[in-house]
């Protein structure tokens, strides 16, 4: 493998960020369709657009959740959003609205995709 020519740079020691997709399946738990689910994160729907993501090992301290949304027919994502409700004990909780706005599932060839950072050392 060759050497990354342009590495990441970043402000702060120590952050990794997770590079997380899941797949909408309706009215059950997304599908994880990377990373891989031996990854050490798992998915699973609380309510209608409540989802939380579970770190297996604890990640690090939580800084930040960057959302962004994929389909195969762009206009149905007109006016979604995606908040991140909290993370506490190696679980983050994210809610997707839609445009009225409401709580709304992930639905088929629906794709919510989010990088997660966390810092290894303290802040």
């Amino acid at each position: 493998m060759a050497l990354d020519a342009y590495p990441v740079r970043n402000g702060q020691a120590e952050v990794v960020e997770y590079w997380i997709k899941l797949e909408g399946t309706g009215a059950s738990a997304p599908t994880l369709t990377f990373p891989a689910a031996s990854a050490g994160i798992s998915v699973a729907r609380t309510s209608a657009g409540i989802y939380t993501l579970t770190w297996t090992d604890d990640p690090g301290t939580y800084l930040c959740t960057v959302p962004g949304f994929e389909d195969t027919t762009p206009a149905n994502l007109d006016d979604h959003s995606c908040i991140v409700d909290n993370y506490a004990s190696k679980v983050l909780t994210i809610t997707v609205y839609d445009g009225t706005p409401a709580v709304d599932d992930l639905e088929a060839n629906e794709y919510l995709c989010l990088k997660v950072a966390f810092k290894r050392t303290s802040l």
